[in-house]
């Protein structure tokens, strides 16, 4: 457990360089498989902000236009919630996105917008 605490310490940092070291090792550790969906979801969001001028990022990893960061932060909304609904999706009875995200307790809104991201224009 030190080191998903130290991961997590890296993450939640205030400095962009740390946040970076915690989502170079959660990239390392996604090679291995299994990784916890709270440690993919984090990461995965962590990265996005690093690359978005509103929390500071400066070149070279600031987003070079407004569309292409929607889309990062889109992809990652989608990503996110669609491994985490897959986990209690029965192949025998599919649901809708919404119905699961109920179920699991995911606020209405981020099903919906994970819903415009995969299904109409990119969410701004």
């Amino acid at each position: 457990w030190d080191e998903f605490r130290e991961v997590s310490r890296l993450l939640t940092s205030p400095d962009s360089e740390q946040k970076r070291r915690g989502v170079r090792r959660v990239n390392l550790w996604r090679t291995r498989g299994n990784l916890p969906v709270a440690v993919d979801a984090t990461s995965s969001i962590v990265e996005v902000m690093l690359s978005d001028p509103v929390y500071g990022a400066e070149a070279p990893y600031a987003r070079t236009s407004d569309y292409e960061l929607r889309g990062a932060y889109a992809t990652t909304v989608l990503r996110v919630c669609t491994i985490m609904l897959e986990t209690v999706q029965s192949s025998k009875a599919p649901a809708r996105m919404e119905v699961l995200a109920k179920w699991v307790g995911l606020p209405e809104w981020i099903a919906h917008l994970r819903n415009a991201a995969c299904h109409h224009d990119l969410p701004s």
